[in-house]
């Protein structure tokens, strides 16, 4: 399809989408939050980082097609990994902090 973009491009394209309009969408409750986001997020990451390494290296539950990867690699871990994590994390903690806030000031 996209070669060794294939999975980096099907995780950014809806996710990116997404991520802007639940941003528009919770402006008002977002924007002072952001340092929290950031945080959370990041937190996560390293987290599910970590589990997903475990998963491919040691367990051998699931691996990647060469092919379909870019072969970049952050901390040991592709870089698409990361990216999911971070798009997925920030998608869900931006809909926790909306859905959390009092309805009168969304």
């Amino acid at each position: 399809m996209l070669g060794h973009w294939t999975y980096l491009t099907i995780i950014l394209v809806p996710g990116i989408i997404g991520i802007v309009v639940t941003w528009i969408l919770g402006r008002k409750v977002l924007i002072c939050k952001v340092k929290r986001i950031i945080l959370i997020v990041a937190a996560l990451t390293v987290y599910l980082v970590a589990i997903d390494l475990l998963a491919i290296h040691t367990l051998h539950i699931w691996s990647f097609r060469a092919q379909d990867v870019t072969g970049i690699r952050i901390a040991g871990d592709y870089i698409e990994e990361w990216v999911l994590f971070i798009v997925a994390q920030t998608f869900i903690i931006s809909w926790a902090f909306i859905l959390k806030e009092p309805k009168k000031s969304i």
